[in-house]
């Protein structure tokens, strides 16, 4: 039985990516009146780029997007935090 780091025995990161698109749709995730979804092509260079989850989505909505998403809460639309005190 050999021991290593997650990703190396089973590759998971195109479970990750699901994941990621999974709760985006749930939430209702979006930039404008686009949803948001993270293409194989586009998480293979964000997983290659930036480590961590939060650090991915920070990334992608300042860097990529130019804009962070709003989502739906209990009917209402709002706007994601784009800071850290903003999350408290």
């Amino acid at each position: 039985l050999i021991f290593d780091c997650d990703g190396v025995i089973i590759e998971t990161e195109e479970l990750h990516r699901l994941a990621y698109n999974a709760a985006f749709k749930s939430a209702d995730l979006q930039v404008g009146d686009e949803p948001v979804v993270w293409t194989v092509e586009y998480y293979d260079v964000l997983q290659n780029t930036v480590g961590g989850g939060k650090n991915k989505m920070f990334f992608h909505f300042r860097n990529t997007t130019g804009a962070f998403p709003t989502f739906s809460e209990e009917g209402e639309t709002k706007s994601a935090p784009q800071t850290q005190d903003e999350q408290q």
